[in-house]
C-alpha cells in the first residue's frame, strides 16, 4: 500500500465558486462560468464569510499580539492603517544597534539586518527610554539600516530595534491582555473592563504602570486603551485578540480557512444562491441539509480544549 504523504490540499476562490455553482444548477457541468456570475458568487462567499466572523471562536484567527506604547498615551487605533504600531508577536523582529548612534542620524548600524525589508515600519529605542518610529528606506554592509526619518536623540550601542511590515487588522475581540516587562521578558495580567467600568475610572491619563485596559470595538477600527499612561517605555502590551477571516477577492485567493472547512463554504454558498436558479425542491433540501452538516462537522473542532472543573453545591446557591 503506498500513500501520497501529501496534506496540502489546497482550493481557490473559484474552485469553491465552481462546486457551488454546479450544486445548484448556476453552471452545466462542462460549461465554463461566465464573469458576471463569479462576481455575484463571489459576493455572496464574502457576505458569507462576514457573518461567520461573529460565529463561534475561530481558534485558527486567534493570534498573540504586541502593542509598542508611546510615552503619556492612552488610546491607540488598532487597523491596518493606523499611525500607531501593533503587530503580530510571529509578524516582528528584534535586534539592537551595534554602535552608538547620535541625534540626526538616518544611517544605524545594527546587528543584524536579516528580514528588514524597504518600506517595513522599523522602531528604535533611544537613551530617553523612548521608541522612535519611522520606516526602512534601504539595509547595507556593515550591516547598516537608513530609516527615512532621523532619529531626534541619542541611542546607545546595545539599545533594541523592532521591525515588521504591517499593522494588525481591526480585531473582532480581545481576549486576554498582558504587560510585557521588556527588560525581563515577563508577562503580567492586565484587567479588561467593559465600557461602563472603563468610563468610571476618574483619571485615564494618570501616569504610571499600565495595569487596566478597555477594547472599544467600531465601524473600521478598533481601540485599546490603557491606564496608567506610561511616561518612559519599559514595557509593551500583549494581547490575545481575534482577527477577521479575510477576504476571497481574487481568481487564485485561497481560503483563509483551514481545509476542513472547504465543504463547509460550497455548501453554504450553494444554499444561499439556490433560490436565484431552476434546483427542484428535492435538491434544494439536499443543499440545506449539506450545508448545515458540513458546517456543523467543521465547527466541531473550533474550539479549544480545556479542563472543566466541578465542585459541590455546598450552600445552595445553585437552587
Amino acid at each position: 500500500m503506498s500513500t501520497s504523504g501529501s496534506t496540502n490540499f489546497l482550493l481557490t476562490r473559484d474552485d469553491i465558486i465552481r462546486d457551488a455553482a454546479l450544486l445548484c444548477n448556476a453552471v452545466d457541468r462542462e460549461a465554463t462560468l461566465n464573469p458576471t456570475l463569479v462576481t455575484d458568487f463571489a459576493r455572496t462567499a464574502n457576505m458569507l464569510i462576514r457573518t461567520w466572523r461573529n460565529a463561534g471562536m475561530h481558534l485558527w484567527k486567534q493570534k498573540e499580539t504586541t502593542l509598542f506604547l508611546a510615552a503619556s498615551q492612552s488610546r491607540y487605533d488598532l487597523s491596518l492603517s493606523s499611525s500607531d504600531h501593533v503587530a503580530e508577536n510571529s509578524a516582528y523582529t528584534k535586534t539592537t544597534l551595534s554602535a552608538d548612534e547620535a541625534a540626526s542620524q538616518t544611517v544605524l548600524s545594527v546587528t543584524s539586518s536579516t528580514g528588514m525589508t524597504a518600506a517595513d515600519k522599523i522602531g528604535i529605542l533611544l537613551d530617553d527610554n523612548t521608541l522612535h518610529w519611522t520606516t526602512i528606506v534601504s539595509t547595507g554592509a556593515g550591516p547598516v539600516v537608513t530609516i527615512t526619518t532621523a532619529i531626534p536623540s541619542a541611542a546607545a550601542s546595545g539599545s533594541e530595534v523592532y521591525f515588521y511590515t504591517n499593522n494588525i487588522p481591526r480585531p473582532l475581540r480581545v481576549d486576554s491582555v498582558r504587560r510585557y516587562h521588556i527588560a525581563d521578558n515577563i508577562e503580567v495580567p492586565m484587567d479588561l473592563l467593559s465600557r461602563s467600568d472603563w468610563a468610571d475610572i476618574p483619571d485615564k491619563l494618570q501616569t504610571g504602570i499600565p495595569f487596566r485596559s478597555w477594547f472599544d470595538l467600531q465601524r473600521t477600527s478598533g481601540y485599546l486603551s490603557i491606564s496608567n499612561v506610561p511616561s518612559t517605555i519599559a514595557d509593551f502590551v500583549r494581547f490575545t485578540a481575534t482577527l477577521p477571516i479575510e477576504d476571497l477577492d481574487a481568481t487564485t485567493d485561497n481560503p483563509d480557512f483551514p481545509e476542513e472547512w472547504y465543504l463547509a463554504l460550497v455548501y453554504n454558498i450553494a444554499d444561499v444562491k439556490k433560490f436565484g436558479f431552476n434546483v427542484p425542491a428535492a435538491r434544494r433540501r439536499e443543499i440545506e441539509n449539506g450545508a448545515a452538516k458540513f458546517l456543523g462537522m467543521a465547527a466541531i473542532e473550533d474550539r479549544e480544549e480545556v479542563s472543566v472543573y466541578f465542585a459541590p453545591d455546598l450552600y445552595g446557591r445553585g437552587r
